[in-house]
């Protein structure tokens, strides 16, 4: 039996506090559309709701009345990979302190972070959105015409994925995960990937929230890509 998909209707709203245009549906997205959107990599179905996108919108004006960037306030609040005292400096300026200490992505503990998105898409209950930032740039393919990850790159965040939240007791199954192609990231500065979580429970998610994960050896890695 063929399922077919209907996806909800998008809305286009636009801000000034805003890079671009944000999409907002009229209803959350299910299990089956999340993971259809990412297997088709159609990832601009993905959106979030009004009430999200106004809260985000606020988020953004605020920084903006503190003089400050959503660069510097994720590397100083919310990964605090940067020093305080620094907010003052210009993002170019404050991305020279941070140092990865990794040589490839995914492959060293002191270069990653597991957070919440405090912005998610509009997903339906007990669907949960994360990101797992890195200070190690995650490479596109530049022969993609939208800056898309390449195979082996791909297959290397997929391990880095399944190694790490198994390792916390979260089947295969229950995780999704996709990074923007460069055409849709908002923050281009620090990269980082998405994590969708079906039925994570509190205590499954206090075991890997504001950890690293767990990353790739080297071996791993260079098996992988090379």
């Amino acid at each position: 039996m063929i399922q077919t998909i209907k996806f909800p209707s998008i809305t286009v709203l636009t801000s000034q506090t805003m890079p671009a245009a944000s999409k907002i549906i009229d209803r959350p997205l299910n299990w089956l559309e999340i993971k259809y959107i990412i297997d088709t990599n159609d990832l601009d179905k993905f959106a979030r709701s009004l009430d999200e996108t106004q809260r985000y919108h606020q988020f953004k004006e605020e920084l903006k009345r503190g003089k400050t960037t959503i660069y510097k306030h994720l590397l100083i609040k919310e990964l605090e990979w940067a020093n305080p005292q620094d907010y003052l400096m210009s993002d170019l300026e404050i991305a020279k302190t941070v140092e990865s200490k990794g040589e490839y992505i995914f492959t060293c503990s002191e270069d990653l972070k597991i957070i919440p998105n405090h912005f998610p898409y509009f997903f339906e209950k007990g669907i949960k959105h994360y990101c797992i930032w890195t200070k190690i740039r995650i490479p596109s393919d530049y022969t993609h015409p939208l800056g898309d990850l390449s195979k082996p790159i791909r297959k290397a965040i997929d391990t880095y994925v399944n190694k790490t939240f198994n390792h916390f007791g979260i089947s295969s199954d229950r995780i999704v995960w996709f990074r923007n192609w460069e055409a849709l990231q908002s923050v281009k500065e620090l990269s980082h990937i998405h994590i969708i979580i079906k039925d994570c429970t509190q205590q499954e998610e206090d075991r890997f929230l504001y950890t690293s994960g767990v990353p790739l050896t080297i071996k791993e890695y260079t098996d992988i890509v090379n």
